[in-house]
This record gives C-alpha cells, structure tokens and sequence, in this order.
C-alpha cells in the first residue's frame, strides 16, 4: 500500500455521515431484516417434513384387546342420547392400506351411522370403526 492511498479520502473524512431528507432513517433492526435468509425453494421445508415423517403401519389388535374394544363401543353406542364424552384412538389410512397415523378425537359423540358402521364426534369428525384401536370413556 503506498503512501497516496493511505491519503486518498483524507479530505472527507471527518465530513458528518449522510442523511437522507427523502426516507426516515431505517433502525438496526429493519436493516438487518434485509439480510434475513428466505426460502429460495418453495415448499422445500414442507416437503421435507413430509418425507422425513414416515408412515405408522397398522397394527392388529389381539383377540382380547378386539373384545374389550368391543364392549367399550357399545357401552358409548348404548349411552348416544346423552352425548357421552370419549377419547377415541383410530388409524388414519394415508396412500396405502396399511401405512398412515394414528390421531386421537375427544368429545362428545353425536351418533353412529350404522349403515357405514362410522362413529360421529361432536366436532363432525367421522371415525370408521374398522380403523378404532382404543376408547376411554
């Protein structure tokens, strides 16, 4: 580096910094956000997740579990007119047969459609029984 570049702004050194009359001056904060990152792929991070998240696959219930399921949906069945309380546990198919997730639905149980052997919650959600695998009453 020689000895004119050292010199070469000596001249407007010690000016006061700028200041627009035209825009507000921005606050650290606003300035940093225009360094933020953003998502230069869209969907990217969804589409992640989504792979990242794998399937349950469905388990069977033995004998005495599908017995004790048993008695439980008709006791909710039987109990219909009084809106009773439960917490179901059912299998929610995705794509295949055997793979998806299991959820669980509290609430009230509005009703049974028997002819789709469908419960019905409260908040309109449709369980089928073949995909129920615990009740708590």
């Amino acid at each position: 580096m020689t000895l004119e570049n050292l010199h070469r702004y000596d001249d407007i050194i010690d000016l006061p910094h700028h200041r627009s009359t035209k825009h507000r001056h921005m606050s650290n904060l606003e300035r940093a956000v225009q360094f933020m990152p953003f998502a230069a792929l869209k969907g990217y991070d969804e589409r992640v997740r989504e792979v990242s998240s794998t399937p349950c696959t469905r388990i069977a219930l033995a004998d005495d579990e599908r017995e004790t399921l048993n008695d439980r949906l008709v006791e909710v069945i039987g109990q219909l007119e009084s809106h009773p309380y439960a917490s179901i546990t059912y299998f929610q198919p995705e794509g295949g047969r055997n793979a998806g997730e299991y959820m669980t639905a509290e609430g009230a149980v509005r009703g049974f459609d028997q002819m789709r052997r469908v419960i019905v919650m409260e908040d309109g959600t449709r369980i089928a029984l073949v995909n129920i695998v615990d009740i708590r009453c």
